[in-house]
């Protein structure tokens, strides 16, 4: 069977297999002559892995409520993390800073 395959192949009946490439791409936005990844793209990839670990570690409200309110005198609860963009309340700055304790937390258990 596969010698049969291999000669219809070799006198054109059947078409030689194309291998599946799967391609990950991202936006990149120019400026000037660099390529550069969208910083809104890293702000929603940085979102969506802090809900991720929020929800795998099972973070609750008064935890997160105590840090925000501890590091930036904010008042912040679960609620704020469901819509799938961040809140325009939130820097990136805040939210690297509230994965890195989520990471350190991590550690712990």
């Amino acid at each position: 069977m596969f010698q049969r395959v291999r000669t219809l192949r070799f006198i054109g009946i059947l078409k030689p297999r194309q291998p599946r490439v799967m391609i990950r791409t991202t936006k990149v936005k120019t400026v000037g002559s660099r390529n550069q990844v969208c910083p809104d793209e890293n702000l929603l990839d940085l979102w969506a892995r802090i809900k991720s670990k929020m929800w795998h570690f099972e973070i609750q409200n008064y935890q997160v409520a105590n840090w925000f309110n501890k590091n930036y005198h904010l008042d912040v609860g679960l609620l704020d993390f469901d819509p799938p963009r961040p809140p325009a309340f939130f820097t990136v700055e805040m939210l690297t800073a509230f994965y890195h304790v989520l990471d350190q937390y991590a550690g712990r258990r």
